[in-house]
């Protein structure tokens, strides 16, 4: 079984008994955020990870029925690369599960890392803040760069084995709500 990660808000109580549910609905560990700072907590799950593969979750989502075998699944056909298992774009009604350029990552809701990545991501955003002061929270803008500039494909699983929860999003309160998937499985 793939560890399982969920990066948490514990300061807001929703999140929190969301991301304690998310725990045991997945058997997954609660990364909690110590600094008030997304990005900062994202790097805290990729040090958790170290080396291993994982599936990284944020405290937002909700998880398909049977969510853990379809999971397993999809990783079983990419061991070695990165997977998203969120999309909300217009291809995943006409197209469905396919390759994207790397440039293209977005959404962080629930993503497979395979072995070694969690640790390079870790090396590569060292020195993020200086290096994109205009991105100091986006950790799925880190997560593309990081992609095109390894030249990585990642694959998009559809439909969605989350749902994203209409809330304020904490990272940017002028974001809007309805940030759903049309394909939630």
């Amino acid at each position: 079984m793939t560890p399982t990660f969920i990066q948490a808000i514990p300061w807001e109580p929703r999140r929190a008994a969301q991301a304690r549910h998310l725990s045991e609905v997945t058997d997954g560990t609660v990364v909690w955020d110590t600094t008030h700072h997304a990005f900062d907590t994202w790097r805290s799950v990729l040090t958790t990870i170290g080396n291993s593969a994982a599936i990284i979750l944020e405290d937002d989502v909700i998880v398909c029925d049977d969510w853990r075998t379809k999971v397993e699944a999809v990783i079983r056909e990419y061991p070695e690369v990165v997977i998203q298992f969120f999309s909300m774009r217009g291809d995943d009604l006409t197209v469905g599960s396919r390759w994207q350029a790397g440039r293209t990552f977005l959404m962080n809701q629930c993503y497979y890392l395979p072995e070694g990545a969690a640790k390079a991501l870790l090396e590569y955003t060292q020195d993020w803040a200086q290096r994109h002061p205009e991105h100091p929270t986006g950790y799925d803008v880190a997560m593309a760069e990081w992609l095109k500039v390894t030249k990585q494909k990642y694959w998009t699983h559809v439909p969605s084995l989350v749902q994203h929860q209409p809330w304020r999003s904490e990272i940017n309160p002028r974001r809007p709500r309805n940030r759903q998937s049309r394909t939630f499985a």
